[in-house]
């Protein structure tokens, strides 16, 4: 059969290192306006939305880390829970294998929302190798939030991803990554939170990030999420723009975090 003369061939995709990322742009719109201000992200822990003034603030990187096991992964998932509940749509790049559908849906049960529609407004991408994450995601996120109204991304875990690199190259590509995503953040006042490992210091101290202090200066907002000497879970608001320096209880229930001590 002859081809349509009129019909123009479809142009070939240029391949990224992310290769895995499944989304489609033209399928998403945008959701910032010009004129009317944005609301912070909610986390879905409604203790720690008072805390942070409303909650996530938008155009810049945020930082939750702490110990294995602390809920650091329920946090994340109950913030992209939030924002697709509420009509918002997220990224999850999951860079260590630990991204599970059921416990995402099970956080998403305790927002009034129609889960299949709600699920359908989280993109959920897979990167194997930190070249992928610097070079690919690097250059691929920043249209993908500015045309298609992403309004979070959740990279689940940098850590992971850093684990096997060293040296000096590895810290200015790390910098420049930084860099990008906090400026992409920032031109369509989205937000970019970077979930990191944490371990308590030998002498007894504080958890430190993984990734080093040098952190602090990166994200303007930073949560450590790790457990008392009495096992109970405590989100510390490390840094943040507008809230002060807190520690809020929590325990973790089927449909997420809750205040252990309620009204």
């Amino acid at each position: 059969m002859d081809s349509d003369p009129h019909t123009r061939p479809e142009p070939k995709r240029r391949k990224t290192a992310l290769s895995t990322l499944p989304l489609h742009i033209a399928s998403l719109h945008p959701l910032t306006s010009a004129t009317a201000p944005l609301r912070p992200l909610r986390t879905g822990y409604d203790a720690l939305d008072i805390a942070l003034h409303g909650g996530l603030p938008r155009g810049g990187l945020a930082e939750i880390y702490g110990p294995p096991g602390s809920g650091k992964t329920t946090l994340s998932l109950s913030l992209l829970a939030s924002v697709v509940a509420s009509g918002g749509k997220a990224l999850h790049i999951d860079c260590d294998g630990s991204f599970h559908a059921k416990r995402f849906l099970e956080l998403l049960s305790r927002f009034e929302c129609e889960k299949g529609n709600a699920s359908a407004r989280l993109q959920v991408a897979r990167c194997t190798s930190w070249e992928a994450l610097v070079s690919g995601l690097a250059h691929t996120l920043p249209g993908l939030m500015r045309e298609g109204g992403v309004q979070l991304v959740v990279i689940d875990s940098l850590t992971f991803m850093f684990r096997l690199a060293e040296g000096a190259a590895v810290s200015k590509r790390l910098e420049a990554f930084a860099m990008r995503m906090h400026e992409a953040a920032a031109q369509v006042e989205a937000s970019v939170v970077l979930v990191n490992h944490g371990k308590k210091s030998p002498e007894g101290g504080p958890v430190v990030a993984a990734m080093g202090e040098a952190w602090q200066h990166v994200c303007a907002t930073r949560l450590c999420v790790t457990r008392d000497e009495r096992g109970q879970g405590v989100v510390e608001i490390i840094k943040s723009p507008l809230a002060k320096r807190t520690r809020i209880p929590f325990t973790i229930t089927l449909e997420g975090m809750e205040h252990p001590y309620p009204d």
